[in-house]
């Protein structure tokens, strides 16, 4: 199970002595929607990357990306049960990458302690912490769009507007490129 966790980027985190995190670190992304939160669940890295960008649909902007990934048997210790729900990712087309959604339910006030326990373990023992740098992110999109599991037309606006800025500027550095030869 993977989630965006863009807060948790260990070269932002705004800490104080003996701390770790910090209450708003924890709860800027482990805000609930009707007792839910969002999970998505790959099989290998090619699907992680299908659901990376499958996250990244819902910013305003390409930029640097920071997940955890989390396992079933962690999840499931903690008492938290887990429901699949088609995904939402304006631009995504491909319904196999919106069926690998899933929400962690029935979240209450001790579940949601557990899942900030589980993700600052996870992060301090530098398991399953990581993300996907700005240009990285750039090229998943572009090579999704290019195979038809984006379509561009259908992605939110800015990020859209953002998406399509760097086309065009990567577009105009390869032409300047081809017409100094």
């Amino acid at each position: 199970m993977i989630s965006n966790m863009n807060h948790w980027d260990r070269g932002k985190m705004d800490l104080y002595p003996n701390c770790f995190s910090t209450g708003d670190i924890l709860l800027s992304d482990l805000k609930t929607d009707k007792n839910t939160l969002s999970l998505w669940k790959f099989e290998d890295d090619q699907e992680k990357n299908d659901l990376i960008v499958a996250m990244a649909m819902s910013r305003q902007h390409i930029q640097k990306l920071v997940y955890v990934v989390m396992d079933d048997t962690g999840i499931n210790k903690r008492g938290i049960p887990l429901e699949d729900e088609i995904g939402n990712a304006d631009g995504i087309v491909k319904e196999d990458i919106l069926k690998k959604h899933v929400n962690m339910t029935n979240i209450d006030f001790w579940r949601l302690g557990y899942v900030a326990e589980y993700l600052c373990d996870l992060v301090k023992e530098d398991k399953g912490h990581s993300f996907v740098s700005e240009k990285q992110l750039y090229q998943l999109i572009k090579d999704r769009a290019q195979n038809g599991i984006i379509d561009v037309e259908q992605m939110n606006g800015s990020l859209r507007e953002s998406y399509l800025k760097r086309v065009a500027e990567e577009k105009a550095k390869t032409e300047k490129l081809a017409n100094k030869k």
